[in-house]
């Protein structure tokens, strides 16, 4: 699975089956996830619900929280608790403000965190204690999923 970040909340994210496209229209291969609800389009699976989406493919789950501000409740948590990777707003503004994004990450303990939606990632990177320059992309196997530390990715948008 390759992950490209394109700007704000939008990335493709390529699978062994297919490409996944987020942001405010959600897509699998050229199908537009139309709302709340679950789908299967080839081998990849989708659950919408709540401006939350959950993705399995290639044997990872993906969670993309999209333009969220209001805190997870206990049931959206226990919903996405088996996530991988996570999409998560930080910001403030419209979006997650940095410490709402860190309780977020806290409580859904993912393996992979990307940052999405934001303008200023330095108060974000202070809690999570993020350093290092954003990549271009993300290469994640399930086999090299480290269940023991987290890993706060940022990408730089593709240009």
């Amino acid at each position: 699975m390759i992950i490209n970040f394109m700007n704000d909340g939008i990335f493709e994210i390529k699978t062994t089956k297919g490409k996944i496209t987020t942001g405010d229209e959600i897509s699998i291969n050229e199908f537009k996830l139309p709302g709340a609800g679950e789908y299967e389009i080839g081998e990849i699976q989708a659950e919408v619900i709540d401006n939350i989406t959950i993705f399995h493919a290639d044997g990872i789950s993906l969670g993309y929280l999209d333009k969220r501000k209001k805190p997870l409740e206990e049931k959206e948590i226990e919903r996405i608790s088996d996530i991988d990777v996570l999409f998560v707003p930080v910001g403030g503004g419209d979006v997650f403000d940095a410490k709402e994004a860190s309780r977020a990450i806290a409580a859904i303990e993912p393996k992979i965190v990307i940052p999405m939606h934001y303008k200023d990632l330095e108060e974000f990177r202070k809690i999570e204690g993020a350093a290092g320059e954003g990549v271009e992309n993300i290469k994640i196997s399930r086999d090299k999923l480290s269940s023991e530390e987290r890993q706060i990715i940022v990408l730089n948008p593709k240009k």
